[in-house]
């Protein structure tokens, strides 16, 4: 017999002598016999119980300090299903968390892992993520707004239907920097001040409130109202309908005055070129014209009327002349000959006349003998 099981048949035994002590000796014999097989089928009984696992409904952990009332309880939900929840076999290292690796069936087996291991897979690290997909995003997804902010103030502001709000600091030189290429597929509205060192493209209307300044080559697409100013010092393609102070009374100045700077304006053959609201001209006043290469110059009225004639003059003719020749270089069959005849007397009769043309010269036939001043121009 085991030591654990002695003392309880001995305090057994001890009961039975004092019970059954008035008794016989033969049946005080028998009843020990008796006894003695229950008191060993009890100490298999205890051995066995001893032996099984204790069903508990809790777990405590008691307050080691020496008079410690407190405790920790660990117990099963109510309703729990059966499973087991097997434990890591070594002691974690620091900053470590208890974490499911394996399930299988009712089988649960937990390891330790580093924190941001842990919360790579749900969670945006200050570090950065790793393994991530293209269903991965930062935001929301219950149609609440989305707000990125410094210093406890909001920079950036994205609502549920999409608007961009830009909100940067009074004291700021530019509220929006851009270095790189930028392309806008819709509008672009700018409250404050931007600054873009590259490319910049946009597709929709822009409004700019204040000033602009691109360094870089800019395509527009849409509108573009700047009403605060805009300075673009690179390449500039706009290809809607632009406006360039329709409704200010400022001067609005295109190119400038370098030997070598070029503004081309080009329109279709059907479209042409308007310039609306021009002032009259002056007695010196000069007008536009257009060289053969379609660049447009200017000239004075006096030398854009000599530019009309291919020759022009007059010749006093005396003694009576029948006919008269003049040379004009150049002369060709698509240029206009007016002649005028002044009279050297009162009521002096004008004879008819008639020209003949020729190479570099023409003719003038009078149908009766003429004295007097002969005016001629040649029109191209």
């Amino acid at each position: 017999m085991k030591p654990n099981q002695s003392k309880p048949l001995l305090l057994i035994n001890s009961f039975l002598e004092s019970f059954f002590n008035p008794l016989k000796p033969n049946m005080m014999k028998q009843f020990r016999i008796v006894a003695a097989t229950l008191l060993l089928l009890a100490g298999i009984s205890l051995e066995s119980f001893a032996q099984s696992p204790t069903i508990q409904k809790e777990v405590r952990l008691v307050n080691p300090t020496t008079g410690g009332s407190g405790y920790v309880g660990l117990r099963a939900a109510a309703g729990t299903a059966t499973y087991t929840l097997t434990m890591p076999s070594s002691i974690p290292a620091l900053n470590q968390v208890l974490q499911i690796g394996t399930v299988s069936g009712t089988n649960a087996t937990a390891n330790w892992s580093d924190l941001s291991s842990a919360l790579a897979s749900t969670s945006w690290l200050l570090t950065g993520n790793a393994s991530t997909t293209a269903s991965n995003y930062l935001g929301t997804s219950d149609g609440q707004p989305l707000s990125i902010r410094t210093s406890a103030t909001e920079r950036i502001g994205i609502t549920s239907d999409g608007v961009i709000t830009l909100r940067g600091a009074a004291t700021l030189t530019s509220t929006l920097a851009v270095t790189g290429a930028t392309s806008l597929a819709s509008s672009l509205g700018v409250a404050g001040a931007a600054t873009f060192s590259n490319t910049l493209n946009v597709v929709g209307n822009t409004t700019m409130e204040g000033s602009m300044d691109v360094t870089g080559a800019s395509t527009l697409s849409g509108l573009l109202t700047a009403n605060g100013g805009a300075t673009i010092s690179g390449t500039t393609s706009l290809t809607g309908a632009t406006n360039i102070n329709t409704t200010g009374e400022a001067a609005t100045i295109i190119g400038n005055t370098l030997t070598t700077t070029a503004v081309t304006i080009n329109t279709g053959s059907t479209g042409g070129l308007t310039l609306g609201g021009l002032q009259n001209g002056a007695a010196t006043s000069e007008v536009l014209v257009l060289n053969g290469s379609n660049r447009v110059g200017k000239i004075s009225m006096s030398t854009l009327n000599e530019g009309l004639y291919r020759a022009k003059g007059r010749t006093d003719l005396l003694g009576g002349v029948e006919s008269h020749n003049v040379t004009v270089t150049g002369l060709l069959d698509a240029d206009v000959i007016n002649i005028t005849l002044e009279g050297s007397g009162v009521d002096m009769p004008i004879p008819s006349y008639y020209v003949v043309r020729a190479t570099n010269q023409f003719t003038v036939y009078f149908s009766a003998a003429f004295t007097g001043r002969f005016n001629y121009a040649v029109i191209k």
